[in-house]
């Protein structure tokens, strides 16, 4: 089975690398969206990982769809290239990440959350590894 990833991220270019990147190690693409309105209609989706913006087109609504994600059980990575932004977010639980990101360390990032998606669904398998980086 496939991994299902969502993306919310108005940059256009930023959006097409981490689709990219995430087709490469597997993942289907339930949807990509730029704003709080665009991205309500994939929450009803089947999701397993979902990257996260904070600044969006329609300002910075990225936290609310993160924080409706992360309540379902849904491992959420964010991207902020404005991390000034995160003293307006209370109790943040989930990874965030400084934008841009290199390619290399958007993979390995990708390939973390992907190791801890396997973890979730096949319990007998063993962290061999020591990585530790992305939540359950």
């Amino acid at each position: 089975m496939a991994i299902r990833a969502f993306i919310l991220e108005d940059d256009f270019l930023s959006a097409l690398g981490l689709r990219e990147a995430l087709v490469s190690r597997g993942c289907d693409i339930v949807g990509v969206a730029d704003s709080l309105e665009a991205a309500l209609p994939f929450l009803e989706q089947d999701i397993h990982l979902a990257f996260i913006d904070f600044n969006l087109a329609d300002g910075f609504t990225g936290p609310q769809i993160a924080h409706r994600l992360i309540e379902k059980g849904i491992l959420t990575i964010c991207l902020t290239a404005n991390p000034g932004l995160l003293a307006k977010v209370d109790g943040w639980s989930a990874p965030i990440y400084g934008k841009p990101l290199e390619a290399a360390a958007m993979l390995t990032i990708i390939d973390e959350c992907l190791y801890r998606l396997g973890m979730a669904q096949n319990a007998k398998m063993i962290d061999v590894t020591g990585r530790d980086s992305c939540p359950r």
